[in-house]
């Protein structure tokens, strides 16, 4: 499937995931879910671990939806890309929400 790509399409893909994964996570932590009450670097990288398995888990739910949406169901890739990205970004809001910075008296 890939032996067209060059290597370095699927390396800058795969650092621009990780790139826009930690600046995602510092922004959400920092500005968007500010009352989450995680101080220390133990709950850092607990709360890390979760928000990079989440946004993997999108991540699939993305691609599965893509192939499934232009691949079997012939629907334009556009519009397949919009109702996944939709799908995604409540997933992932939720899941940050809910379970990564929800509120906490104290850590």
């Amino acid at each position: 499937v890939f032996k067209n790509l060059p290597n370095g399409v699927l390396i800058s893909a795969a650092l621009s995931f990780v790139v826009s994964l930690v600046i995602h996570y510092f922004l959400a932590s920092m500005w968007v879910f500010r009352g989450h009450g995680i101080t220390n670097s133990k709950a850092h990288a607990t709360a890390g671990l979760l928000f990079v398995i989440t946004n993997v888990v999108g991540l699939g739910v993305n691609e599965l939806a893509m192939w499934i949406g232009v691949t079997l169901l012939a629907f334009h890739y556009i519009f397949v890309k919009l109702v996944a990205t939709a799908v995604v970004m409540v997933w992932n809001y939720t899941c940050q929400k809910f379970f990564i910075f929800k509120e906490r008296s104290h850590e």
